[in-house]
């Protein structure tokens, strides 16, 4: 049924498929846009981390959402991260650091940090936290500042 109509099939599309591609396609616009006047209405409304991998979970609760952004929240489920395919493909630009999770998104290497030093990440104490707020420039050099559970 969802075969093309050359390959003998009706030609419907897989609504599961395709639905996972246009909530995609917001995602990517909501990473590229983000100075725009709709994405700076949404962020107002459910936050910043709207648009990155299971980012409003942390800033809302589901019952304030819309369809719409309970739909954008689901199709990055947290422990897919790393091996989804909205993500597998993109190189993340850290830039100012307030867009990029320090422990969740990987923008050091090929995995995130989550995954690559599990240990430290059980102990920190701002898991979610962007790498903006773990450190600052002094200076010409950036410092860390790390806070950890004893």
């Amino acid at each position: 049924m969802c075969q093309s109509r050359k390959e003998g099939g009706l030609g419907i599309r897989d609504l599961k498929f395709f639905n996972r591609a246009l909530l995609g396609k917001w995602n990517w616009r909501l990473l590229s846009e983000r100075d725009s006047l709709w994405c700076k209405v949404l962020f107002s409304k459910y936050g910043h981390s709207l648009g990155l991998p299971n980012g409003i979970g942390y800033t809302d609760s589901s019952a304030k959402q819309s369809s719409w952004v309970r739909d954008l929240d689901l199709v990055f489920p947290m422990e897919s991260v790393n091996e989804h395919w909205f993500w597998d493909g993109m190189f993340r630009g850290v830039g100012d650091g307030f867009t990029t999770r320090f422990w969740y998104d990987t923008w050091f290497g090929s995995s995130s940090l989550m995954c690559r030093y599990c240990r430290l990440f059980s102990i920190n104490i701002t898991p979610t936290d962007t790498i903006c707020n773990f450190g600052s420039w002094v200076g010409d050099s950036w410092v860390w500042n790390f806070t950890w559970r004893p």
